[in-house]
């Protein structure tokens, strides 16, 4: 592995760690009540402070902090590798999210919930050991940027027409892949700034890639809370960690002509690791702890 792919891959992991403490941070001093006698499938907005008492609690904006310290970590890494190598290794803040969480709730981690982190740690290792993501082109053409954001808007559009359906679980889960797929975007646009910052703060100043940084920001954040508030964490939660990493992976390919080993074998190495991942997500959304975090953020 190249020396600039290891020190993406500690950045990654990093802004990992950091996301995860700010959600675990923002859920304590929201729901200082409720946060220690939260059930899987029993969440509500019930019992949140508002927002102008969140604004005095400490443990909210060191919450707040950190996820400023994730977004610049993951940009850090961003510049460093690839975004097929950088995306995946963002699940990881669920694993982090599980030791946490459990020291600030003073509740213990299940066994199962251990085997299930165990499983994305190995899926996640094994992924990047098969693929062996390349870093692609620094500059990335406006034709493929358009493609593929004309592209994850279509997809976007029609996973929220999707979520029109009634059972609860469809609709988390459709609202949350929106919100993953565009988690993916926001990682690229994300790398493209950086290489845009290379030429320069005036030609990134003059660049459209702030302004859609801006907005796919801010429809992350909104698709998210949404998908949470629907009634379906499991689903949600399993639908966002599940969709990020992929849309990543795609984004990278499209936009920056990203490669990965595509050998029978490697591919089969790389489809099986990725199943793997995705049954270790699904198996940590049941995860009591992991639901306090995230689906009250």
């Amino acid at each position: 592995m190249r020396t600039d792919d290891v020190w993406a891959v500690l950045l990654a992991l990093a802004a990992a760690f950091a996301y995860a403490a700010g959600a675990v941070l923002q859920q304590r001093a929201a729901f200082p009540e409720n946060s220690e006698h939260t059930h899987e499938h029993e969440l509500t907005t019930e019992g949140a402070l508002p927002l102008t008492a969140m604004l005095r609690q400490p443990v909210w904006l060191a919450g707040i902090v950190m996820d400023g310290a994730g977004f610049g970590l993951e940009f850090l890494a961003l510049r460093q590798g690839s975004v097929t190598l950088v995306g995946p290794l963002l699940v990881t803040g669920l694993l982090f999210a599980l030791p946490l969480a459990a020291v600030m709730t003073r509740r213990a981690i299940r066994t199962r919930d251990l085997a299930a982190g165990v499983l994305v740690c190995v899926s996640l290792a094994a992924f990047v050991a098969a693929a062996r993501p390349s870093a692609g082109t620094l500059h990335a053409s406006g034709t493929a940027w358009f493609a593929t954001l004309a592209g994850a808007t279509v997809a976007v559009l029609a996973l929220l027409i999707a979520a029109k359906h009634r059972h609860l679980g469809v609709r988390a889960t459709c609202i949350a892949a929106a919100a993953g797929l565009v988690n993916g975007v926001f990682a690229g646009l994300s790398k493209g700034m950086g290489d845009q910052l290379d030429q320069g703060w005036v030609a990134l100043a003059s660049s459209w890639l702030p302004w859609a940084f801006a907005v796919s920001a801010a429809l992350s954040l909104t698709l998210a809370a949404r998908a949470f508030q629907v009634g379906s964490p499991v689903a949600a939660l399993t639908a966002l960690f599940a969709t990020e990493p992929l849309a990543g992976i795609t984004v990278g390919a499209l936009v920056f002509n990203e490669g990965i080993r595509h050998s029978l074998g490697a591919l089969a190495m790389e489809l099986g690791a990725l199943a793997g991942c995705l049954a270790g997500v699904a198996l940590l959304a049941r995860s009591p702890l992991i639901i306090a975090t995230y689906a009250h953020d």
